[in-house]
């Protein structure tokens, strides 16, 4: 069942239809394609792997990714905070 704010879309993955529910069905689609190549990918380096390995794999490596972007992020964080925080110590230094 579908809201007004939610569209359907049918990817592929792997080989395998799946729907998805979402507000923007080319997102949707970005994402599955995503997933579809880092399976393909990890399949092809370790073609002895099943699929439920292969999902496995692929939903591991992208978790390190999303691990690593969260943790850039947050030093940038506190690089901004340590930013604002040297322009109240000294309010006329000069900007870069």
């Amino acid at each position: 069942m579908t809201t007004p704010d939610r569209t359907r879309v049918t990817v592929e993955i792997y080989g395998t239809s799946y729907k998805l529910v979402g507000s923007n069905s080319d997102y949707m689609k970005q994402v599955a394609n995503y997933v579809d190549e880092r399976m393909h990918s990890i399949s092809q380096a370790h073609s002895r792997l099943d699929m439920p390995r292969i999902a496995v794999l692929a939903a591991v490596h992208m978790a390190e990714e999303a691990v690593q972007i969260q943790e850039i992020q947050s030093h940038m964080n506190r690089l901004a905070a340590e930013r604002r925080s040297f322009g109240e110590i000294w309010p006329n230094s000069r900007r870069l």
